[in-house]
Formats: structure tokens, C-alpha cells, sequence
């Protein structure tokens, strides 16, 4: 998450963690729905699991010194994920980003 906080701090996206940071609801055009394999895994598909995904309370992960998720006996530390934390504080740097005129491209 700090990472993807970054990159939109410095208005200028390097990786690729929007579909989980930012879920959204399934694109369809013309009645087929579109996107990536990973787009359409993380897509929120009713208003209970927008609901869920805002209402899950934070969680112990435990992380390798490279920052990934890993098995708890490799762990060099544990983080906290706040998933609804996390969207909002990326909604509003992306807010702040785009209010200073930066399309975050």
C-alpha cells in the first residue's frame, strides 16, 4: 500500500495495484463483460460485497523483508492491512492529486 501511496503522491503511477486497491464494480460493452483476469477477480459484484470489503476490519499479515505476504515462519514482521483505511486514504490523495490539476498518468 505505501508503495501505490507513493507513486500517487509523486503523481506518476510505476506499477500496477489499481484492481485491488481501488476495486470497482464488472465493465460490460455490448452485454460482455471486459477487463483483465485480474480486473474481473477483484471486481465487487453486489452491494454486499462493497459493504464487506469496507466493513473488514484490519488484519495482522504476516510479511518477508521485501514487503511481500509470506507464511508466518519466514516472517520478518507482521503488518496491519486496513483495507477500508487504505481506500480512503488513497481516495484522497488521488482527490489531491487531481484537485493540483495531475491526471496521474
Amino acid at each position: 500500500f505505501e508503495t501505490a501511496l507513493a507513486e500517487v503522491h509523486r503523481g506518476k503511477l510505476d506499477t500496477y495495484w489499481q484492481w485491488y486497491m481501488l476495486p470497482t464494480g464488472p465493465l460490460f460493452v455490448n452485454g460482455v463483460e471486459k477487463g483483465s483476469e485480474t480486473t474481473r477477480y477483484f471486481v465487487l459484484r453486489s452491494d454486499e460485497a462493497v459493504a464487506a470489503y469496507l466493513k473488514f476490519p484490519p488484519q495482522k499479515v504476516p510479511i518477508d523483508a521485501n514487503g511481500h505476504r509470506t507464511e508466518e515462519q519466514n516472517c520478518t514482521t507482521i503488518a496491519t492491512v486496513d483495507l477500508r483505511g487504505n481506500y480512503l486514504r488513497m481516495t484522497q490523495e488521488i482527490l489531491s492529486q487531481l484537485q493540483g490539476g495531475n491526471t496521474l498518468r
